[in-house]
């Protein structure tokens, strides 16, 4: 069998940012409870209803983010359409239409990107920059329930969303091991990685044949030139949950998310970052614990909504 892991060998040579790797190993190990839900969008929206849900939104949260919204819009950087990549790239927002309410969730989180940090704190640019979009998903879901849009296909973009993380936790799980195994075994071999994983059972691992283990190690050179890229999606989601627990109406919280981005910092680490919006990353056995409940209750919200629907039929 060929264990060419040539795509990763050569990654992390001089990218030790000094983190605490162990440390963030042993909290994403107890992040993999919180597995993958089954979902499925029940109404259709075509990208006019896109366009108009985008915008009342904006305009609930008053003049300075519909103008804000309206600018991006006349700027024609916004793409909408079948079979492209959702994303935010050299100013050009992309969306790709699966006439689901997941459309109006994607396009609100690409546009909120616009506002991202840009400092010269490499941790503080790396790990915050999935706050605000995320944080603006919770808001969005708010706004939606408000406006008596259907419950499951908001339920459905929340299921999404935990989905998407626990990929980004096991992609990071596999990022992080590449990082120690460098660090301990001083090269990155395929050897030096079966030994570790041998000594460091994980689920994730444990199961997988060679070809599958080269499967996966390979997957991470796709983000060689973005450290620990998947992990600013956990941490997004994390303290989004946090956050929208607040007692922070939507514009306050809205407008504390903003100040995060623009504050002008002298010292820019990530923890006096995450001050401003009175966030404690030490607190991490909080964090956990609010995710659980929230994952618990988007659990106990499909049981309901299932049971309405079964009562209506």
């Amino acid at each position: 069998m060929n264990n060419d892991i040539s795509n990763v060998s050569n990654l992390y040579i001089d990218s030790d940012l000094g983190l605490d790797y162990n440390k963030i190993q042993s909290i994403l190990f107890k992040l993999l409870k919180f597995k993958p839900m089954n979902y499925n969008y029940q109404n259709t929206y075509t990208k006019e209803d896109v366009i108009t849900i985008t915008s009342d939104f904006f305009k609930s949260l008053g003049d300075d983010y519909f103008n804000f919204y309206n600018s991006i819009i006349k700027s024609n950087r916004i793409t909408i359409d079948y079979g492209i990549e959702s994303g935010h790239k050299d100013e050009k927002i992309t969306v790709n239409l699966e006439c689901s309410l997941h459309d109006v969730y994607i396009l609100i989180h690409e546009i909120m990107h616009e506002y991202n940090i840009d400092s010269d704190n490499i941790i503080t640019d790396s790990f915050t920059g999935e706050i605000i979009p995320i944080t603006f998903e919770k808001i969005v879901s708010k706004y939606l329930n408000s406006t008596k849009h259907n419950k499951f296909d908001i339920l459905a973009f929340d299921k999404y969303r935990i989905n998407n993380t626990y990929n980004a936790i096991v992609d990071s799980l596999f990022e992080i091991m590449l990082i120690i195994v460098r660090k301990n075994y001083g090269e990155l071999t395929f050897d030096n990685i079966k030994k570790y994983i041998k000594s460091n059972p994980c689920e994730i691992w444990n199961n997988l044949s060679d070809e599958e283990l080269i499967s996966s190690i390979n997957n991470i050179s796709k983000y060689k030139d973005m450290y620990l890229y998947n992990l600013r999606y956990v941490i997004g989601q994390l303290l989004s949950v946090k956050l929208s627990n607040n007692n922070d109406d939507d514009i306050q919280l809205a407008d504390k998310l903003i100040k995060f981005c623009k504050e002008k910092l002298d010292n820019n680490t990530m923890e006096k970052r995450l001050k401003l919006l009175d966030i404690d990353i030490n607190d991490l056995s909080g964090l956990l614990n609010e995710y659980e409940l929230y994952y618990s209750s988007i659990k106990k919200k499909t049981l309901t909504e299932l049971s309405n629907i079964i009562q209506q039929s």
